[in-house]
């Protein structure tokens, strides 16, 4: 029997490619959301031609933009698509303040409100006992939460702090809504750890030093994948909801992040942006 399919966003980078693989490999089909379509076609011609009975497209999708994103959604309801499980993989870490399309900086408008928005309009797609995987950061640890994060003022942008707080909020997300779709789908969260990716360039003087002595420390795209896939494809966690999965590890999201203070703001802003 044909396996249901499986959306991963932002397939064409190094986790997402992983993942990817992976899901190809097992037999899932597999729809690649991705912005770059040039690049996301390359590496699906990659897959396919050593994975030749598998099933690979890519759709574009950029999560910067909410026409981009109801338009994807617009086009899985169109094609009546049996949605197993979607892998919320894409992120960005922008090295300057700038924002999208609906005026959101960008960090937070993508890992936050896109990614929340896109999930919101394919739950209703979504299988029963399907899967939702949301993609975290032990920089969720450092996030903050107000009601300034979405247009923080240009001069106090930050980097780390933006990705932080969008990390910590898109996991607040992921917590409310496993206990909303409780008993229907399965709602989880992966944490890949410090991977080898064009993520963890800072852009400074450094950085060919750190290319030298730090890069061949930390995981490599496929290490970094492994909790993902097992959280997507599994048999043995096929019931679990409301889990942080860190590689074939799992355990239930702390308390800090079920009982955060924000948690029904966090709710407001998803019901915001979905509602437009």
């Amino acid at each position: 029997m044909r396996k249901n399919t499986v959306i991963v966003t932002g397939a064409s980078g190094s986790i997402g490619k992983a993942i990817t693989i992976a899901l190809v490999q097992q037999g899932y089909p597999v729809i690649m959301a991705c912005r770059n379509i040039e690049k996301a076609e390359k590496t699906k011609q990659e897959i396919l031609i050593k994975n030749k009975s598998g099933l690979a497209e890519v759709l574009p999708l950029d999560l910067s933009s909410q026409k981009s994103i109801r338009h994807f959604g617009k086009l899985i309801t169109s094609r009546k698509e049996s949605i197993g499980c979607l892998i919320n993989n894409a992120g960005i870490m922008c090295k300057d303040y700038c924002r999208t399309a609906e005026g959101i900086e960008m960090t937070m408008g993508v890992n936050f409100i896109g990614t929340a928005l896109l999930t919101e309009i394919l739950i209703p797609m979504m299988l029963p006992g399907s899967r939702i995987l949301f993609t975290s950061s032990i920089t969720r640890k450092t996030g903050t939460i107000d009601n300034n994060m979405l247009n923080p003022q240009i001069e106090k942008y930050r980097r780390f702090k933006s990705y932080g707080s969008s990390k910590l909020a898109i996991t607040i997300y992921a917590s409310e809504l496993s206990e909303r779709l409780a008993g229907k789908i399965n709602v989880n969260v992966t944490d890949p750890g410090i991977v080898d990716s064009n993520m963890i360039t800072m852009h400074q003087w450094f950085d060919p030093l750190a290319d030298i002595l730090f890069r061949p420390l930390i995981k490599t795209p496929g290490q970094g994948a492994v909790g993902a896939i097992y959280a997507a494809t599994s048999n043995e966690v096929s019931g679990i909801s409301g889990y942080l999965f860190t590689g074939r590890k799992y355990r239930p999201l702390s308390k800090n992040i079920r009982l955060h203070p924000q948690r029904s703001f966090i709710r407001e802003v998803v019901q915001k942006y979905s509602a437009r």
